[in-house]
């Protein structure tokens, strides 16, 4: 993707670059350097819960992580070890068919879900209801990726309006 935005500038493109995924990339800016600035994605953005997670990775790994693929990752795995933890809890023990009822009988149906309180850093709540499952319930305050516009090295939300961060700029 890197390589596509510094190629689109090089031959002077005149169209809104709209690439999914740039942020996934924790060293993207390094990568691009100011040819993303105008770029529009969706991405996670990362909360001021996510400040330890991300000085313990890069410390660790010598590089950021980004909030979609390394956040969101680390809520899935703090939502799973909470479906163990009831499973357990529930029928005292863990195996295939205790995991599975907790999943379909609390997780699927809205009873157990996973947020700032219990330890997520990307998403206030994840949670899933009998409409939706197996997809997450998706709005402001569940499963949400803004759009933003990268400049200067930075993600910046344009929509939803009560978010933005910065207006709408025309590359």
């Amino acid at each position: 993707v890197s390589a596509y935005i510094k190629q689109m500038r090089e031959v002077g493109l005149k169209a809104l670059p709209i690439v999914d995924g740039l942020g996934w990339v924790g060293n993207w800016y390094e990568l691009t350097g100011r040819s993303s600035d105008g770029i529009v994605d969706m991405n996670v953005k990362w909360t001021a819960r996510s400040k330890p997670y991300q000085e313990k990775f890069v410390e660790k790994y010598n590089f950021k992580p980004s909030a979609s693929a390394g956040g969101i990752s680390y809520d899935a795995a703090g939502m799973f070890l909470k479906v163990l933890n009831r499973a357990l809890e529930k029928y005292g023990e863990l195996n295939s068919e205790t995991i599975h009822k907790i999943t379909a009988e609390e997780m699927a149906t809205g009873k157990l879900t996973y947020g700032f309180a219990d330890g997520a850093i990307t998403m206030k709540e994840y949670k899933f209801t009998p409409e939706y499952y197996p997809d997450p319930l998706t709005d402001a305050n569940h499963w949400f990726m803004p759009v933003i516009q990268y400049k200067g090295g930075k993600a910046n939300i344009i929509y939803p309006l009560d978010l933005k961060e910065m207006d709408f700029m025309v590359p």
